[in-house]
């Protein structure tokens, strides 16, 4: 028969075992719960990057071109990015100015017909403007008028309305008019909503919309397409309504629906 004491210490035992226990399983409990936050965390990071890759992409000005030829993977934007990063390249005509476009169509490794229109694409927007007077309203020399063809790069027109805009700079107020005027019935092409937004898009856009909305900010004039735009809006004669970009109030659009 066990003494008093020896009862006392198996007791001890058992109970600092018991508390070893717990503590183990409540060490394990926070491991996975930290586990669970850290892929939480992971998962969310990942499907934020595809939207940032896509947002650095527009900034740089080659997110439409990429789109019109179906190779806007997410693989490689990354390494296009990456590579303006790199370089030191903050736009198209950086590459076109220094001589660079063969190199990044050569670094993302596209296939030869791919990789040729994209160098013609790269080319032909800074030669466009350079061809023009340094006004950067100047129309291009076309007739003033024009009949607008059937649609044939993105379903949907007649639009009522084309968001004409600087995305890195415009896009969330520009999303919140265009959901406004959606909802109340109009038409609006904008360039995140279609499947193709490319420059003939661009074009087609303009040209097959009833109002082009001129969403003004700092670097409007420094973006080629925004250009191309607003002087495609001009040889049209279309109607243009102007936003202020720090000031846009969604009422300036309706005012003139």
């Amino acid at each position: 028969m066990r003494s008093g004491g020896a009862i006392a210490l198996a007791l001890g035992g058992a109970a600092l075992g018991g508390a070893a226990l717990v503590g183990a399983r409540a060490v394990a409990a926070r491991a996975a719960a930290n586990k669970a936050a850290a892929e939480k965390a992971a998962g969310a990071a990942a499907a934020e990057a595809p939207e940032e890759l896509r947002r650095r992409a527009t900034e740089l000005g080659f997110l439409q071109m990429l789109t019109s030829l179906n190779v806007a993977e997410d693989a490689t934007l990354k390494t296009a990015v990456v590579w303006c990063d790199e370089q030191g390249v903050t736009s198209v005509s950086d590459m076109v100015e220094f001589d660079m476009v063969d190199d990044f169509v050569r670094h993302l490794g596209l296939k030869p017909i791919p990789g040729k229109r994209l160098c013609s694409m790269l080319h032909a927007p800074t030669a466009a403007l350079d061809s023009q007077s340094s006004d950067p309203l100047a129309s291009p020399s076309m007739p003033s008028q024009q009949k607008a063809a059937a649609s044939k790069i993105n379903e949907g027109a007649p639009w009522d309305f084309f968001m004409s805009h600087k995305q890195s700079e415009s896009g969330h107020p520009v999303a919140l008019i265009t959901m406004d005027l959606t909802m109340a019935g109009k038409n609006v092409w904008l360039d995140v909503n279609m499947n193709d937004c490319g420059t003939p898009a661009m074009m087609e856009g303009v040209e097959h919309s009833k109002t082009f909305v001129l969403v003004l900010s700092d670097g409007y004039f420094d973006s080629q397409f925004c250009v191309q735009e607003l002087r495609r809006a001009i040889c049209l004669e279309k109607k243009i309504v102007l936003c202020h970009k720090q000031d846009v109030r969604r009422s300036s659009v309706y005012d003139d629906v």
